[in-house]
C-alpha cells in the first residue's frame, strides 16, 4: 500500500476546479441563470469557428466562396443554438412558477349552500351615543334605548306634518 491510500478523500466538489464544480452545481439545482449568460458567448463562438475555417479553406484551396458561405453558416448556427437556449430557459421559468403556484394555498371558496353566520355581538366597554342629525341640537339627541319601528313611523309622520304647515 501507499501512503496515498491513507490519505482521507477529498469531496467531489474539492476534486474539480472551482468554476467546474459551480457550473455543475447550477445546472444540477435547474438554474437558467446560468445558460442565459452563455448565449453571447456561443453566438460568437459559432461565427468565429465557421469564418476561421471558411478561411482556412480559401487560403489552402485558393478559392474565394468558403468565408462568406461559412460566415453564414455560423450566424445560423449561432442563432440556432441562441434560440434553442432560451426556449428551454423559458421551460425551466415556467416550470418553476407553476411548481410555486401549485405550493400556494388557497382558502376553499364557500359553498352556496352554507349560510354566512355573524359574529356574535360583544358589550361595548364605552357606549357612544351616535352623533346629531344635521341642524339638530345636541340636547335633542336620540334617548339610549332604540325606538320601536312603530314609534318611528309615528315619529316620522308628525315630522312631514309640522314641514308641511
Amino acid at each position: 500500500m501507499s501512503g496515498r491510500d491513507n490519505e482521507p478523500k477529498k469531496p467531489a466538489s474539492a476534486r474539480f476546479p472551482f468554476f467546474l464544480g459551480r457550473t455543475r452545481a447550477m445546472n444540477a439545482s435547474g438554474s437558467s441563470g446560468w445558460e442565459a449568460t452563455t448565449i453571447g458567448f456561443t453566438l460568437v463562438g459559432c461565427i468565429a469557428a465557421c469564418s476561421g475555417l471558411g478561411y482556412y479553406l480559401d487560403s489552402r484551396f485558393g478559392t474565394g466562396y468558403w468565408l462568406p458561405i461559412l460566415f453564414l453558416v455560423g450566424v445560423a448556427a449561432g442563432f440556432r443554438e441562441m434560440f434553442v437556449v432560451l426556449g428551454r430557459v423559458s421551460r425551466q421559468q415556467e416550470q418553476a412558477k407553476r411548481e410555486k403556484q401549485q405550493k400556494i394555498q388557497l382558502a376553499p371558496h364557500p359553498s352556496p349552500v352554507e349560510e354566512i353566520r355573524e359574529a356574535p355581538a360583544r358589550d361595548r366597554i364605552f357606549k357612544v351615543p351616535p352623533p346629531p342629525l344635521a341642524g339638530q341640537k345636541p340636547s335633542e339627541t336620540a334617548p339610549d334605548e332604540p325606538e320601536s319601528v312603530d314609534e318611528l313611523i309615528e315619529r316620522l309622520l308628525e315630522d312631514d306634518k309640522d314641514e308641511a304647515k
